[in-house]
């Protein structure tokens, strides 16, 4: 059972997400099955057959390891839109160790993401919030640009360490947030709160 499925508790995001597809690429990775499936990758939706290896939960996020085109890749499970399991099995590589995998691959990762600076104004009741949305670090790195304005709102320069998941992080504060930089985390925020 460990070498499929395996389970880290840090945290890097907080809550569920909605894995439709959840239970058809557990099919695929307990039978050895190929999966073909339907993946958003940024604004856009792209086909994959995949051979799945192993599940892992992240905090409360899914993600499945699997070869594609001779490559191991890590994808979320949430982002997969269509999930179809083949007939077709596949030969499950012996040296492959997910536990292994994901430890290597996700110290990887947090190594080389890249850290968005994000500007914003904030209420003054909610900075201490602010960590809980974009992390202790972030806060305890931000930059605060200029004293409080008439209604007491701050603007802070914040470095978020994930920037794909910034604009659906910073609606948790709702009202009491406003992004003012960069334009394309202002704009999702204002699409995502629509």
């Amino acid at each position: 059972l460990v070498e499929r499925f395996y389970l880290d508790a840090a945290g890097w995001f907080r809550g569920a997400e909605p894995v439709p597809h959840l239970s058809a690429l557990a099919e695929g990775v307990w039978e050895s099955r190929r999966a073909m499936i339907e993946y958003e990758r940024g604004d856009q939706s792209v086909g994959r057959v995949l051979e799945p290896l192993g599940l892992v939960l992240k905090a409360g996020t899914w993600y499945v390891v699997a070869g594609h085109e001779g490559q191991l890749r890590t994808y979320r499970v949430s982002r997969v839109t269509t999930a179809q399991i083949g007939e077709e099995h596949f030969e499950r590589p012996r040296e492959f160790d997910l536990a292994s995998y994901w430890t290597e691959s996700s110290a990887a990762y947090e190594r080389e993401m890249i850290r968005l600076p994000v500007t914003v104004r904030i209420a003054p009741d909610r900075i201490g919030n602010l960590a809980d949305f974009v992390g202790g670090k972030a806060l305890a790195e931000a930059e605060t640009l200029d004293e409080p304005d008439p209604d007491g709102w701050t603007r802070l320069r914040l470095k978020v360490d994930w920037p794909e998941e910034a604009p659906g992080r910073l609606l948790g504060l709702g009202g009491d947030l406003e992004v003012l930089d960069p334009p394309h985390v202002r704009e999702r925020l204002i699409e995502l709160a629509s």
